[in-house]
């Protein structure tokens, strides 16, 4: 917005240069006009002829003064309208939301990468999971060499090329397929530190969350197909359902999850609640998840 309203220059310019009070105070450090030149002159005492210039002059500022007093009027007025309209749309807005909370899938991926953050640990080196895959970062499965070789892979802070890349493959494959014996697997239920050594190729914290991100992209497609009206889920629903497509083997479906589908087709928060554990997880994280659903608003 100009420092002139509606963009025109001063009223005083057209006056011979003899400011109104208001102007004359913004240009000259907030002192008005009057306490500069004196109040003006009251006719009725003085002589009755005709006006002096001055007399006619501070007529004239005395009119501008009005018309500023009635354009400042106008500006509360609209923006005492553009006001209300704004808290109407605002609440209106508020309803809306309440039903269904809108929220960009970015913004969504940022809420997941901050629970992988406070409930699992990213692990920069490739490591054996439990069933056997080759897992890195936030629980990324590359146990396929396409998947694996197409990592932005460092050593020692240095890209990785194409054989070192297939050297700590191969090693890894060869350690997820050790039999003991009895035919036991021997490195399928080892912590990942074990493995920061068996290897030296390392990808960045950038990497480990865009490869987290490429996982939420097919979880939330996935979770699109199997709930028509995810979109329009409350915020805190669309989180927990994202935090359990991710986290959990085989994802949300009908047949593994048949009472937490009911309870979101009759909009039952309490047998949501009920029924969002998951077992073989930290108890944190189920907390979390009750927690966060505990705040649904149908």
């Amino acid at each position: 917005m100009s420092y002139y309203r509606n963009n025109r220059m001063p009223e005083y310019a057209a006056y011979g240069g003899v400011p109104s009070d208001e102007a004359y105070g913004r240009a000259n450090g907030g002192v008005p006009y009057e306490e500069a030149y004196g109040k003006k002159k009251d006719v009725n005492n003085e002589r009755e002829n005709r006006p002096t210039l001055r007399e006619q002059l501070e007529a004239n500022l005395q009119k501008i003064k009005e018309r500023e007093e009635e354009n400042a009027a106008d500006d509360d007025a609209i923006g005492t309208q553009y006001a209300e309209n704004t808290y109407t749309t605002t609440a209106t807005d508020a309803d809306y939301t309440s039903d269904s909370d809108s929220i960009s899938d970015e913004d969504l991926y940022a809420k997941m990468w901050d629970n992988i953050e406070q409930f699992e640990r990213v692990i920069p080196y490739p490591y054996i999971d439990t069933t056997g895959n080759i897992t890195i970062g936030a629980g990324a499965n590359v146990n396929n060499w396409d998947d694996f070789r197409q990592l932005n892979l460092t050593v020692n802070g240095i890209p990785a090329t194409e054989a070192q890349k297939l050297e700590a493959y191969s090693y890894l494959h060869r350690l997820s397929n050790q039999q003991d014996a009895g035919g036991n697997y021997v490195n399928r239920n080892t912590q990942a530190d074990a493995f920061e050594n068996k290897t030296n190729v390392r990808i960045s914290d950038a990497e480990a969350r865009n490869l987290a991100q490429t996982h939420m992209i097919e979880d939330l497609a996935h979770l699109r197909r199997e709930f028509a009206d995810f979109d329009s889920f409350p915020l805190p629903l669309k989180e927990v359902l994202l935090d359990i497509q991710y986290n959990v083997a085989g994802g949300v479906n009908r047949y593994n999850w048949p009472k937490l589908y009911k309870a979101i087709e009759d909009h039952d928060i309490d047998k949501i609640i009920e029924h969002i554990h998951r077992r073989d997880i930290a108890n944190e994280r189920n907390d979390w998840a009750q927690q966060t659903a505990a705040s649904i608003v149908f």
